[in-house]
């Protein structure tokens, strides 16, 4: 049967239809709206997090982060062991300004425990410098916060409290390069000779040491050993020649040798030597003719010959390595810039010599073998020297 469209029942079921996919679709709408709402309350909400976190998380740097523990120290122990630090580096006193005089700094200084302005000489790296202040001031229980500049390389320090952290910055310094200061220091070769007279063990333990210094080769033929432990690690070393009498066969050179005789010892140790940096010639009554003549034929094969008015010997009674660094500041002390000390130690002496030598070093002084102490400066002929021999030991050839 045909379903008339006429008939007021099926139009009313046409109409309920129609209203029933009205409220779905009004339904679905609203379902597609929550839906969207959620997804930006979510949206919303995980930004809130992501801010936070970076809002309120801790971004102080990492020098305040270190919490040191401990009492804080007084300012003129700080002060006073600040300017110590800088003197174990030959920095002098009137390189050293405080800041907070300056009318320039003084506005951002005054409530400081210090400030000071530190010029440097331009041979001294100011990491070095920051290094051992920061050590200093970290074991005061203070922290460090360093700065350098790109172009100058100058430094600025900024010293904090560790426990105080209202006030925040309680001191200052700043490392400055300059052109018009310099260190009172000299350039330092040590010469050990004797070193044949030592076990072959403990020579091996100088020999093979890092430090920068020469030794004399001893020329004996009983002495090969000590012969091959100098050439073969390399080390630095020169040859000691004497003269003497007709008598005396222990001489290089003696009074009546023929020309031909010395002439052939000459050739046959720059033969047997080729890489020796120099030659020590010593005798009192040497000839100034012969003299004249042994070092020619010496240059002729690119040897140099030093006679031994060219060292100033000083005896000591005992070879101890703190008489040795005294006459190193001494004569630096006195304007010598460059030093050559003849000496023999032991292997202990030598250890506490390297040991000691580290303060100098520290201040300024340049260790160096004396091949390249002899090529520092061309121009000059002659080297303020050192040789301290102990009585104890004789030297035989």
């Amino acid at each position: 049967m045909t379903k008339n469209p006429n008939n007021p029942k099926n139009k009313q079921d046409k109409l309920k239809q129609e209203k029933l996919k009205q409220d779905k679709n009004i339904i679905a709408s609203h379902t597609g709206v929550t839906r969207s709402k959620l997804i930006l309350v979510s949206s919303l909400l995980a930004a809130a997090l992501i801010l936070g976190y970076f809002f309120f998380r801790n971004d102080t740097p990492e020098v305040q982060k270190t919490e040191v523990k401990g009492v804080l120290p007084q300012p003129a122990e700080v002060n006073s062991g600040i300017d110590s630090v800088l003197r174990n580096f030959g920095i002098e006193n009137k390189w050293i300004r405080d800041a907070k005089e300056n009318p320039k700094t003084q506005k951002n200084s005054s409530q400081l425990w210090f400030s000071k302005d530190v010029m440097i000489p331009v041979e001294l790296p100011a990491t070095n410098v920051n290094l051992e202040l920061t050590s200093f001031l970290r074991e005061k229980n203070l922290l460090v916060r360093t700065v350098e500049d790109p172009r100058s390389k100058n430094l600025r320090m900024d010293v904090l409290s560790s426990t105080d952290t209202v006030r925040g910055r309680i001191g200052q310094i700043r490392l400055s390069y300059s052109d018009s200061v310099k260190r009172i220091s000299s350039a330092v070769c040590i010469i050990l000779d004797s070193i044949e007279y030592l076990s072959l063990e403990d020579a091996g333990k100088i020999i093979n040491s890092g430090e920068e210094f020469s030794v004399i080769m001893p020329l004996r033929n009983d002495k090969a050993d000590f012969q091959s432990l100098i050439t073969d690690r390399k080390r630095d070393y020169l040859v000691e020649l004497t003269y003497g009498s007709e008598e005396s066969y222990e001489a290089d050179f003696r009074e009546g040798m023929s020309e031909k005789e010395w002439r052939s010892k000459i050739r046959s140790l720059c033969f047997n030597f080729p890489s020796m940096s120099g030659i020590i010639l010593r005798g009192k009554n040497l000839p100034e003719a012969l003299a004249n003549s042994i070092r020619e034929e010496f240059e002729k094969f690119g040897m140099k010959v030093f006679e031994d008015t060219n060292f100033v010997d000083a005896w000591y009674k005992s070879e101890k390595p703190e008489r040795l660094i005294t006459e190193l500041k001494n004569r630096t002390g006195s304007g010598s810039k460059k030093i050559v000390m003849i000496t023999s130690l032991s292997a202990a002496d030598f250890e506490e010599l390297t040991s000691k030598s580290a303060a100098l070093r520290k201040r300024g002084f340049r260790f160096m073998d004396f091949k390249e102490i002899s090529n520092k400066d061309k121009k000059e002929t002659t080297a303020d020297s050192v040789s301290s021999k102990p009585k104890q030991v004789q030297k035989k050839k």
